[in-house]
C-alpha cells in the first residue's frame, strides 16, 4: 500500500503499520498539497495529513477520513473516529507544540514564561484560528510536558532503530 504524507517530520504512518500488521510504502512529499491531490487522484491509496491541511476537503466527501491519531475526537472534525475506535488503541500521533528553554533557566523564569503562554491562549482569536487549523488547545504545566516528553521518548525507543534514519 502507498502512503503519502506531509513532510512534517511526523511518523504516524509507522505507528499505524505496526499497529495493524501492514507494510506501507512512503511516498514523500514536500508538502500537503502534492500530497492531497495524490491522494486525491488516487495515485496513492493512503494519506497521514494534520487535520488543519484536510478538513475543507470533508465537506465534499473525498477524501473519505478513517481516523484521527489522538486519544479523543477532534472538534475541527467529531464525526471522524479515533485510531482507538478503530482498533488500533497504540496509533496515537497527535502534533504538539511545547515552549522550551534551556535546562539551566530559573524556575521564576519557567514560571513566568508559562504564565504568558497560558495567557496568550486565552485570546479568543488565536483560540478560534487553532481550533479552525484542526488544534486541540489543551496547556499542560511543565511538569507534565517533561513527562509527556519522557513517555514520547518510551514509546519511539523500540520503534526508531527499525526506522534506519540517518541523523548524522
Amino acid at each position: 500500500m502507498t502512503l503519502a504524507g506531509e513532510a512534517n517530520g511526523q511518523r504516524g504512518d509507522e505507528l499505524l503499520a505496526r499497529e495493524a500488521g501492514i507494510r506501507l510504502v512512503q511516498a514523500e512529499y514536500r508538502g500537503g498539497g502534492p500530497a492531497m491531490n495524490d491522494v486525491l487522484a488516487g495515485h496513492v491509496h493512503l494519506g497521514v495529513f494534520s487535520l488543519g491541511s484536510v478538513t475543507q476537503h470533508f465537506a465534499a466527501g473525498t477524501p473519505r477520513p478513517l481516523a484521527v491519531l489522538s486519544a479523543q475526537r477532534s472538534s475541527a472534525a467529531p464525526d471522524v473516529p479515533t485510531t482507538a475506535e478503530e482498533g488500533l488503541p497504540s496509533v496515537i500521533n497527535a502534533l504538539r507544540f511545547l515552549v522550551l528553554a534551556p535546562a539551566a533557566t530559573p524556575r521564576e523564569a519557567i514560571a513566568a514564561l508559562h504564565a504568558a503562554t497560558l495567557e496568550s491562549l486565552r485570546d479568543a482569536g488565536l483560540r478560534e484560528q487553532l481550533t479552525r487549523a484542526g488544534f486541540e488547545i489543551t496547556p499542560n504545566s511543565p511538569e507534565e510536558a517533561a513527562a509527556m516528553l519522557r513517555a514520547e521518548d518510551d514509546r519511539w525507543a523500540p520503534i526508531l532503530p527499525a526506522l534506519n534514519l540517518n541523523l548524522g
